[in-house]
């Protein structure tokens, strides 16, 4: 949006025009102009003659002129009838019969924006100062000049596209709105509000806003696939991988530069070695309810992308060893599973709703329109609350998964004010402040470097202790806060080692430990100091991930050391997923021994555990297990016959061989829960995990490296990450009983809006590059410095400068200057 207090100085009104995103603009034009056509047609017919290197340079060739996305429609769209006959002896292609238009016809437009524009004003306080409907908006707007008009000048901007260049032209096709003082002073009559002057008041903020309510869900996602479509075919669509460059730099350039746009489309062959899950793609469909088909994956780049696939697997292989462990340690009271406060099955079913929602590196795909980035959020408003138990929540998710969805919620609700109150200190660019410049630039999405603390194991035994005076009274309040919302009694929280932990007393002065130095996923084999390249992928004898998935199925002293020596790094991702891995390994142990019966007693959910197990009854007798590792060495003859229970999880495990359930990117976490359906109970968990680190381990090393580093920050930091998890889940919810369709709109805003009173400036100067800017700016202040003697009056519209580029080209080829202005009077003759 643009705005505008007029007159200046004065400001009795604000003047707002709307300009369509880039999203909404298209180029494609669904004709082929007589250039494309032969270009095409000769491209087939090298084809059919079997003369593969002519039909690539013609490719290129239109790819050149026309921009690669252009270049493979125009090869599509000519596909002949008779295709099948490729190659074979004296087969020519037959053409469909197609339409060809000018090549000054084509046109630029704007398509699927809202019915009307509303622009809302808020004064301090976000106090509504006026409400301002704009007109009807029509259903196409024209964006370019009309070509075909160029020896009228006046006629480039008439008619349909004077809304570009005439205020009142916009205004009548909704695409302005102004607001004036008299519509701001009955506003405040109508609401008794105290009065806001547009000349002297601040505007808090200024949001544009519109739906396009005209049409139904099932004709707008319609409209919207064909948008995209065109989209691929002219300025070009794809898939932005995570952790790409966005702009250029001395050591890297950009993830995308135009120049790509230039080189022929991708062959048959290189389409074909393209991964068959198109993961992005799927996700992006799904979640826009575009209807099924009307989107193909052919000329859509990096539509196979499984990020979103990766984090899944991701959160589901580490959840035991670190947020699961965080909560069955640090959120329950010592005692059975009776006095648990996050019962098992609970936790269970929070660990599937992350492992289903919770996506901090992203829930979609980014999009990429031609130049132009797109970040895809699903959202619920800030007061959204799920559908009570016992109503549609629960008839579709279940009694415990509605619960979880509920608890969510009002934990969340409980740490949104902290996290609003923390949003204050984020880094805005104000002023021209260089140091805050420089802090925003050096932000980054997720975490560039690793802390630890040092646990002490007292901490994690049943015993009140008490904490620093600093420490208590506001994780008491917490504390507190959270139990009493989930409503727990308050009269558990003294005995919870969250609040009595000693070993995590607030900064400062307790500073962690950095662990400079140690890869997050692979060290680079020539600078072990640095991360190894985002492409490469593991080898077999370095691809931990595989060998810990394997140790699950060995005879336990062989796993368990294993598995140490994986705790002991030398990748932070290896020493945690070897840690997660035994973990999951001893809840299987403990839930067959609890299943059996012949437990009767676990003491406390912290390390060491006390279990007493009984033996049958003709061998009456009770041990006392004292460590995990000792309670999987235990033998239970009616359960495990001879073998221990570590060797009879290990064993179920090997007998069964698991395998991953093909699916899509939509029911992916469906599919990683059925594919251990078959399992005993005991072993689902861990089974699962033993599937996602084997998918994992043939992911390349950045994919890991982002997932990896996201769900730390989803477990520490990331609050945003969980709501939007809700919104996600929503989301399904909603596409479950309607899978297609929705509704489009738009909406923009602009803060701290006030009307400026100094002297008008001189305008913008809209040029093509830097360097033409600088020129430009350059004569203008020389022009301005001596006005008064006309120097440095030039005009260098497009048509004057082609015509000092010709002569210059000239002059290089050694031409005498008068020859070349001999030239073009004789050619300006010869013309008229």
């Amino acid at each position: 949006i643009e705005t505008r207090y007029v007159p200046p100085g004065q400001a009795q009104s604000l003047r707002i025009r709307v300009y369509p995103d880039d999203i909404n603009t298209i180029e494609h034009t669904a004709a082929l102009t007589d250039k494309e056509l032969q270009a095409g047609m000769a491209y087939w017919v090298a084809r059919f003659n079997s003369n593969p290197d002519e039909a690539g340079r013609i490719a290129r060739d239109l790819a050149l002129g026309v921009g690669r996305s252009r270049c493979a429609w125009v090869l599509r769209v000519l596909t002949p009838d008779n295709a099948d006959q490729e190659g074979q002896q004296g087969a020519q292609p037959q053409f469909p019969p197609l339409p060809v238009i000018d090549a000054k016809a084509k046109q630029t437009r704007a398509v699927l924006l809202p019915d009307r524009w509303c622009a809302i004003g808020y004064a301090a306080g976000r106090r509504e100062v006026f409400r301002v409907w704009g007109n009807r908006i029509p259903d196409e707007l024209v964006l370019s000049p009309d070509w075909l008009n160029l020896d009228q000048p006046e006629a480039l901007l008439a008619g349909d596209r004077a809304w570009l260049a005439d205020f009142d032209a916009a205004l009548a096709n909704g695409m302005a709105l102004e607001v004036t003082q008299q519509m701001v002073n009955a506003s405040a009559l109508q609401q008794h509000a105290i009065p806001f002057h547009l000349a002297t008041d601040t505007l808090e903020r200024l949001l544009i806003v519109g739906l396009e309510w005209s049409k139904d869900a099932q004709q707008s996602a319609t409209e919207l696939a064909d948008l995209l479509a065109a989209q691929r075919d002219s300025s070009g669509l794809a898939f932005v991988p995570l952790n790409t460059p966005t702009n250029n730099t001395e050591a890297a350039p950009s993830g995308y530069s135009p120049a790509q746009e230039r080189t022929p489309p991708a062959t048959a062959a290189e389409n074909a070695a393209l991964p068959a899950d198109k993961d992005a793609l799927q996700l992006l469909v799904a979640a826009l309810g575009l209807p099924a088909q009307s989107l193909p994956a052919d000329g859509i780049d990096n539509a196979h992308l499984p990020e979103q696939r990766t984090a899944l697997h991701m959160m589901n292989a580490l959840w035991r060893g670190t947020f699961g462990h965080y909560l069955m340690e640090l959120w329950n009271p010592p005692g059975d599973e009776s006095a648990r406060l996050l019962k098992t099955p609970a936790q269970y079913e929070l660990r599937r709703y992350a492992v289903s929602y919770l996506r901090p590196s992203g829930p979609l795909p980014l999009l990429r329109v031609g130049n132009q980035p797109y970040g895809i959020l699903p959202v619920v408003g800030k007061r959204f609350v799920p559908d009570a138990v016992g109503g549609r929540l629960q008839a579709i998710l279940g009694d415990s998964q509605a619960a979880v969805e509920q608890n969510i919620s009002k934990v969340l609700g409980v740490l949104r004010p902290m996290w609003e109150l923390a949003s204050g200190a984020v880094p805005r660019l104000t002023d021209g402040d260089v140091d805050r410049a420089k802090d925003i630039l050096q932000t980054s999405p997720w975490a560039q470097a690793a802390y630890y603390r040092n646990a002490d194991a007292i901490c994690l035994m049943p015993l009140v202790l008490d904490i620093s005076g600093v420490q208590k009274p506001a994780k008491q309040q917490v504390v507190q806060t959270l139990l009493s919302t989930l409503g727990i009694s308050l009269e558990i929280y003294p005995t919870l080692p969250i609040f009595n932990c000693t070993s995590f007393p607030p900064d400062p002065p307790y500073q962690p430990g950095s662990l400079a130095g140690v890869p997050w996923v692979l060290a680079d084999d020539k600078q072990p100091s640095i991360e190894a390249a985002p492409d490469s992928n593991f080898l077999d004898a370095q691809n931990y991930l595989k060998h810990i998935a394997d140790a699950l199925t060995l005879p336990t002293d062989q796993s368990d050391a294993q598995l140490s020596a994986f705790q002991s790094g030398p990748a932070l991702l290896q020493a945690l997923a070897a840690c997660s891995v035994q973990l999951e390994r001893h809840d299987a142990v403990e839930s067959y021994a609890m299943l059996s019966g012949a437990v009767t007693k676990v003491e406390s959910v912290a390390m060491p555990r006390l279990v007493n197990v009984e033996a049958q009854a003709q061998n009456e007798a009770a041990f006392n297990v004292g460590s995990p590792r000792q309670l999987a060495a235990v033998v239970i003859p009616s359960l495990t016959g001879k073998a221990s229970l570590g060797q009879h999880v290990a064993s179920s495990l090997a007998a069964q061989p698991l395998a991953m359930l093909p699916a899509d990117a939509v029911s992916a976490s469906i599919s990683l829960h059925d594919s251990v359906a078959f399992l005993h109970p005991a072993l689902r968990n861990v089974g699962a995990v033993k599937l996602s680190l084997e998918y994992l381990a043939d992911r390349p090393v950045g994919e890991l490296n982002v997932a990896f580093r996201t769900t730390l920050d989803a477990f520490s930091y990331r609050l945003d990450a969980w709501y939007t998890a809700r919104a996600s889940r929503r989301l399904e919810t909603l596409r479950a009983s309607q899978p297609t369709g929705l509704y489009v709109g738009g909406y923009a805003w602009v803060e701290y809006l006030k009307a400026d009173q100094r002297p008008d400036s001189d305008g913008y100067l809209l040029t093509p590059s830097l360097g033409q800017a600088a020129t430009a700016a350059i004569l203008r202040s020389g022009f301005l410095a001596n006005h008064e003697q006309g120097a440095f009056n030039i005009d260098l519209d497009s048509k004057r400068t082609r015509r000092a580029l010709d002569i210059l080209q000239g002059l290089t080829r050694d031409q005498p200057l008068a020859a070349l202005y001999g030239y073009r009077i004789e050619r300006g003759l010869r013309d008229a």
